[in-house]
This record gives C-alpha cells, structure tokens and sequence, in this order.
C-alpha cells in the first residue's frame, strides 16, 4: 500500500524522531558546575533513533565530583542495548549508511558499527550475524582502506564459532575469492600450478620451465599487507569453525576457491600472510584429506619455494606445511600423497629421463634439502631434522625414499647442536631395530657373528669431533658413513683414496680428510689399501702425487689397530721396494714425507719377532 511505501521511503531517507529525554540523575549539586549544565528546559537536539550514544550524553550530566555517580550512567547505558532485536535497531541507520556513496559517511558508520559490538558476547553476535553478513561482505571491495579493514574484523568475529555457516557461505566466499583475486590455476597434467593462462599454455606445449624471477610480477588486488593478512585470517577462522561443527562437507563446492587463494598466499610478499598461508593449508591438510590428497604434489611444489626465503620463521613454517601435505593419507594407494614431491625437494633426476624442457632451456635444479641440512638457523635446522625423522619412521611408502632421506640423517648425527644429533643416533637406532625386525633372514648371520665388526677394527681409539658446518661438509658426511659401515668399506676403497690424495692439499677440508683417512685405517686391513698407494709413490700416475699420497698413507696407518701389525708386516717387501727408489732418495721435497711414513711404519712395527722383521726387510733388499 502507500503507507507502506511512504514509511519506508522516511525510513530510508533518515527522518529524525525526537530522542526521549534522559532520566533525571541523583547527584550532588556543586554550585561551581551549575552554571555549566545545560538548562533542563531546553530541548534536546533531534537525533535519529537507531544511533544511540549514552556515553556522551550521560556525561554531559555527570557531577564528577561525585565518585559514587560517575560510573552510574556509563553502567546505564550500557545495558541499554541486551537483546539481538535492540543491536539492530540500533544499527541499522549505520548498516544502510554503509552503501552511501560518500567514503566519510562510510567510515563513520564502520567505526559506529565497531563500537556499537565492541562488548557485545559472542551469543548475540551470531543471532544479530544475518542481518549484518552482507553489508560487511560488500564492503570487502570498499576503496577506503580504514574500511575493509573494519568489516574484515568485525566478520572474523561474526565467524568465529558461529553454529550455522550454510547460509553465509555462498556470500562470504565469493567476497573473499573476488577481493584476492587469486591468478593462479591447476595444471593436472603437470600436476603444478600456474599463475596464468598464458604459463599455462606454454607447459601444455612444451612443458617449459619458467624460472620464478623471470616471471612478471602482478600488483595485488588488495594493496594493502595488513588487509590480506586478515582475509587468510578470516579463512582459517571460516575453516576451523566449520572443521570443529563436523562441517567439512559444506565446503566442498568452495574448496577449489579455497585452494587457489592460499596458493596465492604462498606468493605474498609478506612474510606474516605467507606465515598464516601456510598454518592454514597444515589446517586444511588435517582435516580435509579427502580432497587435498588429490592437490599434495602440486601444494608442495608451490611452497617449496619458501625453504630459500630470507626470515627463519617463513623457512620454518614452509617445512612444517610440506611436512603435514607430504604425510597427507592416501589410502588406496598406501602411500603419502604428496611423497612424490620428495624428488622435487632433493633436486633428483633419473639418468634416463630428459625433460622436454632441456631441449630449449637451461633447466636447473636445486636441492633445497642440502641448504636446509646447512642452514645457520639451528630452529631451521631442528625443524628439518624432525621431518627426515618423521617421513623415515611414520611415511606408508618411506621405502621407495629411503636412500634419498637417509643421508640427510647421518648429516645430522654429526650437526654442531646436541638435541638434533641426540635425536639423529636414536632415530637411526630406531629404524635398525625396525629392519631387524622386517628383514630377520637377511640380517641373522650379522646380528649374530659380525655385531662388534672385525677383529682388525680399532674401537678403542675416540671418534672425531662432528664439524662445522663449512666446505668440509662432504667429508663430514663421508666420516658418518665410514662408521656406520665399518669394515665394509673395504669394498670402495679403490674410490676413496684416489679421491683423498687428489684433495688433499686442500687447507680448507685439510683436517676432516685426515679424520676420513684415520677411519679409513680404523676399519680396514693394510693388505687392502696399501697396493692402492703404491702406483702413486711411483710416479705412475698422469699427476704427480707423491707427497700426498705418502702422507695419506702414512694417516690411515696412523689408525691401524695392533692387531693389523702382522698384516701390515707382509706387505713390507713392495711397500719398500717403492720407497727405497733412487728418485725419491734424491728428491729434498719428497723426503720429509718420506722420512715421517717411514718412522711411522718403523712404530707400528715395533714389538714384533726381530726374527720375522729381519726376514722381511732382507727379502725387500
């Protein structure tokens, strides 16, 4: 009817009823303050009644010398407002001005809005929610910063618990997927994402590797850095609501919006949204399995990124998230969902596959894994170790990656902390047990006849110091295989001493190639490992080598157990034989060398028959 049409059209213009007159206070007159109080005849100015500001009115009439009635009107006021249907209509002057055009009439009401529910309890802010939903929701895209800002608070505490999200979602994602403006796309045959089409059509074709620096960097939708880090806030408020209801189900039509918003967190410029990013895929990794094991793969390849990033804490918080979607269950196929990005983390590539993409580019790989085991950071580095440690004892499938995590392992046995190498040494015990366990015919004969090693090893000797972490970090990880592996390194031998000899004039790695050949000696028996030397104490080598090798020698022998006295005693007549030669008797650069080996063979010696002695030395001439 008309009346209708005519009362609204007052309501929407504003018209200003007159406000009913404040209740007469009891409070002691001053005369010095009576001359300040407003007559009580005069009317009161004519203010609409959904906007109610007891505080400045009620302090318009307060005697502060009172002490007893200054807090009488504040309390007054505040229970003036208790029940949902009194919060509306006292806002909803400020909920309509939030779609006038002027930006100062809008930030007015938003910052009304904001001390209207600043001590409202969360029981009436969710019966009061559906009517303040989408005003909020529209101004997402408001060009006033103060704004957006306002109505993203004001909807995380909306969110935060509410019983019922069914009808809110389908306004409340759009709002967020269309401020963000999310770029970047699932390639399911590359199982990557990409940022755009355009990208995406090259990988298509030649599948294309475009290196990160290369690509050209978009300017966000929302400018502003505090602002989007509270739209992720929002997010994961929206989903742990929903994953604490047993709500999950309903975000499925949303989740794929979901996804590609956190992708384009994982790219923020800011390290607190990247941060927030990555707390809340780890959420969405826990709690919806079902659809993130189809996305595992691709989510770890775009944040591994982060593991190069400058602050600890991104590199902290980027481990801890590819560590929860590596580990993400995928039942059918008993394995981790996103094991497969493992490969990608530790630069790995199989000698028998080219990429299309090496056919017109450079195509480089970086294992990340190796910078993280040698990160300066030690939380950095704890927080690495306790993933190796948790994939090799908890990953369905950690067998098939087994051999590339292990080494990472034995890294950290030797690591400068206490904590990462006390928890490396019992890991390891951990997973021998395991294989013991897993593989008893296999390992029967060892456990039973071979537990303490050979009776040639020397144990009594200490073992090196772990190293810092430098240049010297290969053969740090060498001398942690060397003890593991015992007397079984026999085998490599004719790999590791060209090898030490070729380096061994390296000062930087000088003192950690001495502990490797002193291991070397330790588990193996001369007969092994002296017949390697002797081509080089020769002079038969394309490179001149004597003094290296002589005092590689003269190293491992240095670790040599009593008990290889008598092994070492057979192989004199060549050891000898190569010493005595004229060109090195003559050589002043050689003899020093010369001089320390000899001495010390002659100390190893020392001990035994004179009778055994003296035939070997007449039979060397």
């Amino acid at each position: 009817t008309m009346d209708e049409v005519w009362e609204a059209m007052k309501r929407e213009h504003g018209v200003k009823p007159l406000r009913k007159p404040m209740p007469k206070l009891e409070a002691k007159k001053s005369p010095l303050k009576t001359k300040n109080r407003p007559d009580k005849s005069t009317p009161v100015d004519p203010e609409p009644t959904s906007i109610v500001r007891p505080t400045c009115v009620a302090a318009s009439h307060v005697d502060f010398d009172s002490s007893e009635t200054a807090l009488t009107p504040l309390c007054a006021s505040a229970s003036l407002v208790t029940t949902p249907g009194d919060l509306i209509t006292k806002s909803q002057r400020d909920l309509n001005s939030l779609s006038d055009e002027q930006q100062g009439i809008r930030k007015r009401a938003m910052e009304s809005l904001q001390a209207s529910l600043a001590g409202v309890d969360t029981v009436t802010l969710h019966a009061v929610f559906p009517t303040f939903a989408k005003p909020l929701f529209k101004r997402f895209n408001d060009p006033v910063e103060k704004v957006r800002d306002s109505s993203v608070r004001l909807s995380i505490r909306f969110v935060a618990g509410y019983p019922d999200l069914l009808p809110i979602l389908p306004y409340l994602m759009p709002a967020i997927a269309n401020r963000i403006g999310s770029t970047w796309d699932y390639d399911e045959k590359l199982n990557i994402f990409v940022q755009d089409t355009v990208l995406l059509a090259a990988h298509n074709r030649g599948r294309l590797f475009v290196p990160e620096a290369d690509v050209q960097r978009i300017k966000p939708r929302e400018p502003s850095e505090e602002v989007r880090l509270l739209f992720v806030e929002l997010l994961q408020t929206l989903l742990a609501t929903m994953f604490d209801q047993n709500a999950s189900s309903l975000l499925n039509a949303y989740v794929y919006d979901i996804i590609r918003v956190l992708v384009y967190g994982l790219h923020d410029s800011f390290p607190s949204v990247v941060i927030k990013t990555c707390e809340t895929l780890v959420l969405l990794s826990l709690n919806l399995v079902s659809v993130v094991k189809h996305f595992a793969v691709a989510l770890v390849r775009a944040t591994k990124h982060l593991l190069e990033h400058r602050l600890a804490k991104v590199r902290v918080a980027a481990m801890l998230c590819i560590r929860t979607l590596v580990m993400v269950p995928n039942v059918d196929k008993c394995k981790g969902a996103g094991t497969e990005a493992i490969m990608d983390l530790v630069a790995h590539q199989d000698d028998s596959v080219i990429p299309v993409a090496a056919f017109y580019t450079a195509e480089i790989k970086v294992n990340l894994f190796a910078k993280l085991d040698q990160d300066g950071n030690v939380l950095v580095r704890q927080t690495f170790f306790d993933t190796i440690t948790i994939w090799l004892l908890q990953l369905p499938d950690r067998y098939d990656y087994e051999s590339r995590l292990m080494p990472y392992l034995l890294s950290a046995v030797a690591d400068d902390c206490p904590s990462i190498s006390s928890n490396a040494i019992d890991t390891i015990d951990i997973l021998g047990k395991r294989h013991a366990a897993e593989h008893p015919d296999e390992v029967i004969e060892r456990t039973q006849y071979a537990v303490d090693g050979g009776l040639f090893c020397n144990f009594t000797k200490p073992y090196p110091a772990p190293f810092s972490p430098t240049r010297v970090h290969a053969s740090r990880l060498l001398v942690c295989l060397l003890v593991y592996c015992e007397d079984t390194i026999t085998v490599d031998l004719h790999l590791i001493v060209p090898h030490l000899i070729q380096c061994w004039d390296d000062v930087v790695i000088r003192t950690s190639l001495g502990q490797v050949a002193d291991c070397c000696g330790r588990f193996t028996q001369p007969a092994s490992y002296i017949s390697l030397f002797l081509p080089y104490i020769r002079g038969d080598t394309p490179s001149l080598k004597i003094v290296p090798a002589m005092q590689v020698l003269h190293a491992m022998l240095g670790g040599m157990s009593g008990v290889n006295r008598t092994n070492l005693l057979a192989q004199l007549p060549q050891l000898t034989e190569a010493l005595t030669m004229r060109f090195l008797l003559n050589s002043t650069s050689v003899q020093p060398a010369l001089n320390e080996l000899v001495h010390g063979i002659v100390c190893h010696l020392q001990g035994l028959s004179s009778h055994s002695t003296w035939i070997a030395i007449t039979s060397a001439g």
